[in-house]
């Protein structure tokens, strides 16, 4: 399915914004443990970060809005759909703007060649982001 989604145009770039340079997700099982941390965080409790379910609605003008859309079409096109509860509880993240559906699919690599270490410093402890950066940079 992925490498249909290469060949058809405008497509590719959009998964090489996404995902990188390889244009693979991580797996299944990554994505479902990084999901878990924006919404048990630390003692079951929902990390503040993950915020509003209608961003995109309010945002529909703005491009970077209209270009996550996209993603999530490819990304339900892809089948990488979060069972629910999860995906109608996962939204987007306050601190660094992303929609968390599609981040928790990203392979860190591609994060860290966008990012430093420093930048996550402030996210909660929990936080997949801070502890995967962190752990790259041992």
């Amino acid at each position: 399915m992925i490498k249909d989604l290469k060949q058809m145009a405008g497509a590719a770039p959009i998964l090489l914004d996404w995902l990188g340079e390889g244009m693979e997700p991580v797996s299944s099982l990554i994505a479902l443990e990084r999901v878990k941390s924006c919404l048990y965080g630390f003692n079951g409790e929902k990390c503040p970060n993950n915020i509003s379910p209608n961003w995109a609605q309010k945002h529909l003008s703005d491009p970077i809005a209209r270009v996550m859309l996209k993603q999530l079409l490819i990304r339900n096109e892809l089948k990488m759909a979060l069972p629910e509860p999860l995906e109608s509880k996962t939204h987007y993240c306050s601190k660094c703007g992303c929609n968390i559906r599609l981040k928790i699919h990203v392979p860190i690599k591609h994060i860290s060649s966008h990012h430093s270490v420093e930048e996550f410093k402030e996210y909660p402890t929990f936080c997949w982001l801070r502890l995967e950066m962190e752990a790259l940079s041992l």
